[in-house]
């Protein structure tokens, strides 16, 4: 069995690697967890492009808060404070996989 790590799914199921998160998050996506870091099985990758899911899509507030590993609370403030940015739709907020990595990016290396 060869695991893959989320930026090499990524780049074969061509998509954002915060797609990835939220698809295992959701469950359309069996990982495991090795060693802190989250691996796919190159079988599970091979189904997903066999069935041709679309994983791009923007994330809610709860996948970000996991993506981030912080509450709901903080991504709702990140969100009012301008620094995450977000769209209002259907009264709930969503974020693109592209403004969260850009958020990340922003960061100060610590």
């Amino acid at each position: 069995m060869h695991l893959l790590s989320i930026r090499e799914a990524a780049a074969l199921l061509h998509c954002h690697p915060y797609s990835i998160y939220g698809a295992v998050y959701e469950g359309r996506l069996k990982a495991v967890k090795l060693r802190g870091n989250i691996r796919i099985s190159a079988e599970e990758v091979e189904r997903m492009i066999m069935q041709k899911e679309k994983l791009e899509r923007k994330l809610s507030v709860r996948e970000t808060a996991q993506i981030l590993a912080c509450s709901q609370s903080t991504v709702l403030r990140l969100i009012h404070e301008r620094k995450l940015k977000a769209e209002l739709v259907g009264g709930h907020y969503r974020i693109k996989p592209e403004d969260l990595e850009s958020y990340v990016l922003s960061l100060p290396n610590i």
